[in-house]
Order: structure tokens, then C-alpha cells, then sequence
């Protein structure tokens, strides 16, 4: 690395906006950081610390910058206005979290839009934009307005405009934040390959850590200051590229087949396992899962720290009132050191999820999962089964202070019940309780359907091994 000549470069590098007055405020703080050709570069950190300020700072659209940029060994704050105008058609081409699309022009023309500001010839510049739409799977598309597409799919577009002057330097500015788990990972795929297949330096914005194991080199940012550089020494093995598509698997198929078959080779693997030894293996795990579900907008050492907190709890170690203890106690004193109201509204989701589990596991029996078995027949004891989903479905709607009618208190039991025995899945489940009541749905709002349908897959996740 050190031979390579960096293609990127800062150098005390500040930005400040309403200097020397009352307000002044520093967005960005001595940056001195190098970027070298072919790499993939996240920044990283909450919101507002600065990191999409940096990104916008090295494509030259910031124009309160102290110190130096350097692409290519020139110094963008150097650059005229045609110059510049240049720079951002040939040189960088930029994501956004907003797609940036122009309603009024189809598919291809917004993808063929950079094209025509080089004077390229129409021919020319519309078998180019196709390459990328067939690349991309939404050729089909090319003739349609870009609101008849999916979010997914619009982002593509976005991305094909960005590529279709061939830059080398490719900014992504929180590019999958709009976007749905499964839309999100096929996008961070495609960046990734634009990446490794065909060497384009790429640079992320994100506040999801997530998406850290994509990247060679990351940089932590707080309060507009680079406070740590990571190094993947392994540049992103395809370990970890099956690790982050197990884990969107999971929120989109709601932890079933392919979770099933995982737990059935463990189990055949370690025959001697107990379902207690089995649990205790998989709490790493259904804590980490549980802690990003909690979490958005915290640093990564808070993260690990909540993470271990509910670890503990997951396990046994600690309790109920030990667990909003150490959520609320200070960070140097081996607690997460968040707010008490944080602490508590934290404390109790993780409890109400675990209330929520332990429903399920008591109404377990035999390889019927949630099947209880009548002892004396050998057959489902549907009383039994019954008396659990009611007190699930009590579970979910008396906080929200559901109000339901009979007839939708036994399509709701009806749903959960086939969901929990795998005839549903996360998604007809979803459907099942947003559809209106007239069309054979229960008949929920779809904040309060997706909410049920978030819960349930969780407490699903956390019952395994039990």
C-alpha cells in the first residue's frame, strides 16, 4: 500500500460554518486521511457527526473548507467552475439515500443524462445507459418513469446514471437507507462487485455497522473528528459476505428454513447436545441480533457494550432490574452509560420480548415445536395450544391498547398460530394482519401490523433451541 500513490488525500482539512460569530460551528475538525486507488472506504458513525460532510468535501460541493482535497493530485479548491463542472462528469460519480431522479424523464434518460452533458452522440449514449440497465436487471424498464419502479429498483438507476461516464471514484451517501432489507443487501452487492470486480474506488457513508465488513479500511467518525481507523486485514472474506446475507435471510423469511437446517446440522454434529447446551451456544448470537434490533444511531463500542448487557440477560446472569442498572450505569463504570429514560424504554422492550419468548417455549413440546401434545391420545392438545396464542395475541395488542372485535380476535389467533407452526411466513403473516377486515384480514393499521409482525419474528428468533 505504501508504494501506491493515494488517489485521495486531506490535509487539515476543516469545515466551518458562520466562523468568528456567536454560532460558529465546526463540522469537520482536522482531517488528514488517504484513500488509495481500488479501495472500499466507509465512513462511519451517528448521525450529524460529519461523515456525509467529509463525502461531500472530497466530491467538491462543500464550500466552507479550510486545508486541502487533493483527487488525483489536484487540489479541488483550486479548481474554476468548468473545471469543477468537469471533475464531477469524468472523475467521481455519487449515490445518494434519495434517489435523485427526474420524474418527467423515463429510465433511460435519467441513466443517459450525464452522457449528454459530454456531447455524446445519442446512439452511443443509449447503447451505454442499456448495458447497465441489462447489468442491473431493469432494462426491462427503460421506457417507464422512475416512480412506477420499486424503491430497489430506483436506486439502481441511480447508480447506472453515476457509472455511465465510467468514473473511477464511485461515493455512496447512505444509498440503502430507504430502502427495504432485501433491496438493501442486492444494493451493497452490486456496489461491492463494482468494487472488487472491477476496481472502482468506492467510499460509503453509513450509520449501519452492518455494512463495516464490506469495506477495507473504515474510518469512525465523532463530533467531526476521524477518532479511529479500522483495517480489514482479511478485505472482506466470503465468510462475512455469508454471514450479512444469513442475517438479511433471517429478517426476511423470519428465521425459518434456512435457520432450521443450520440448527438441524448442529444438532447432528454435537448429538449429545442438551436443548439447555444448545441455547447457550446460540445466545452470542440471538444477542447480537437482538442489540441491532434495539439499536440505530450509537457507536460501535456502545453497541458492543449494550450487546454484552443483553447477553447477560439473555443468559440468566443478571436480572430484570440489573439489566436497566447497567443500560443506565456510566460507560467507565462498566455500564452502557445511556440516559435513564433510554435505559428503561430499552430495558423494557428487551423484557416484554422476553415475556413474549417464554410464552412460546412453554406451549413447545416435542418436535411439533408449539404443538403441545395431550399425554393420553398422543395428539395436539388444542386447548393447551390455544390458551398460549391468546396469551400471545394479549401480549401484542394490550399495549397498544388494541381495541379488536371477536371476529378479529380469531383471525389474528388464527394468523399467529400459522406463522408460529410455519404455514405462514413473516411476510402473509404481515399481510394477513394489514389486509381489511371486508377482504379476510384482520384488519390492522399497517404501523400496528408491522410492529406485531417485527415482535414476532423476534421472539421466534430468541425461542430457537429452547
Amino acid at each position: 500500500m505504501d508504494t501506491l500513490q493515494p488517489v485521495i488525500k486531506t490535509e487539515n482539512l476543516n469545515v466551518v460554518y458562520n466562523k468568528k460569530t456567536s454560532n460558529e460551528f465546526w463540522a469537520l475538525q482536522d482531517i488528514n486521511i488517504k484513500i488509495y486507488p481500488k479501495e472500499y472506504i466507509i465512513f462511519f458513525g451517528p448521525s450529524g457527526c460529519g461523515k456525509s460532510t467529509l463525502l461531500n468535501s472530497i466530491a467538491g460541493l462543500e464550500t466552507h473548507i479550510e486545508g486541502k482535497v487533493f483527487v488525483d493530485d489536484k487540489d479541488i479548491s483550486t479548481m474554476n467552475e468548468d473545471e469543477l463542472a468537469a471533475f464531477h462528469r469524468t472523475r467521481i460519480g455519487m449515490v445518494f439515500q434519495v434517489y435523485n431522479l427526474i420524474p418527467s424523464l423515463s429510465v433511460l434518460d435519467n441513466v443517459t443524462l450525464p452522457q449528454v452533458f459530454l456531447g455524446i452522440h445519442k446512439g452511443e449514449r443509449t447503447k451505454r445507459a442499456k448495458v447497465y440497465l441489462e447489468r442491473f436487471g431493469i432494462l426491462a424498464h427503460a421506457d417507464k418513469i422512475p416512480t412506477e419502479l420499486s424503491g430497489g429498483q430506483q436506486q439502481r438507476i441511480g447508480i447506472a446514471r453515476s457509472l455511465v461516464n465510467d468514473p473511477k471514484i464511485l461515493l455512496a451517501d447512505e444509498p440503502v437507507g430507504n430502502l427495504d432489507s432485501v433491496s438493501a443487501v442486492n444494493v451493497m452487492e452490486l456496489l461491492n462487485n463494482l468494487n472488487k470486480k472491477e476496481g472502482k474506488t468506492l467510499i460509503l457513508v453509513t450509520h449501519n455497522p452492518e455494512h463495516l465488513v464490506y469495506a477495507n479500511r473504515i474510518f469512525y467518525i465523532k463530533d467531526g473528528r476521524i477518532i479511529r481507523e479500522a483495517i480489514n486485514k482479511d478485505i472482506r472474506p466470503e465468510t462475512a459476505i455469508e454471514e450479512v446475507e444469513r442475517t438479511e435471510e433471517v429478517k426476511k423469511l423470519g428465521f425459518e428454513e434456512k435457520i432450521n437446517k443450520e440448527l438441524e446440522m448442529l444438532q447432528r454434529s454435537f448429538p449429545g447436545l442438551t436443548s439447555t447446551q444448545l441455547n447457550m451456544l446460540l445466545i452470542p448470537f440471538k444477542a447480537k441480533l437482538l442489540a441491532n434490533y434495539l439499536l440505530s444511531d450509537y457507536e460501535v463500542d456502545e453497541i458492543i457494550r449494550i450487546e454484552n448487557i443483553v447477553h447477560d440477560r439473555l443468559s440468566g446472569r443478571i436480572s430484570k432490574e440489573e439489566l436497566r442498572f447497567k443500560l443506565d450505569a456510566a460507560y467507565e463504570k462498566g455500564g452502557a452509560g445511556l440516559n435513564s429514560i433510554t435505559a428503561i424504554r430499552l430495558g423494557g422492550v428487551v423484557e416484554n420480548l422476553i415475556v413474549k419468548t417464554e410464552i412460546i417455549i412453554k406451549g413447545r413440546g416435542g418436535k411439533d415445536g408449539l404443538l403441545m401434545k395431550n399425554s393420553k391420545q398422543g395428539q395436539p392438545d388444542f386447548k393447551a395450544i390455544w390458551s398460549q396464542i391468546t396469551q400471545l395475541r394479549h401480549s401484542f395488542i394490550d399495549p397498544m391498547k388494541g381495541d379488536l372485535t371477536d371476529r378479529q380476535i380469531i383471525r389474528m389467533e388464527s394468523a399467529i398460530y400459522n406463522r408460529l407452526i410455519g404455514d405462514f411466513d413473516k411476510k402473509s403473516f404481515y399481510e394477513m394482519l394489514d389486509r381489511p377486515f371486508e377482504q379476510g384480514g384482520v384488519g390492522l393499521n399497517k404501523a400496528t401490523a408491522k410492529k406485531i409482525t417485527r415482535d414476532l419474528e423476534m421472539v421466534m428468533l430468541l425461542s430457537y433451541g429452547f
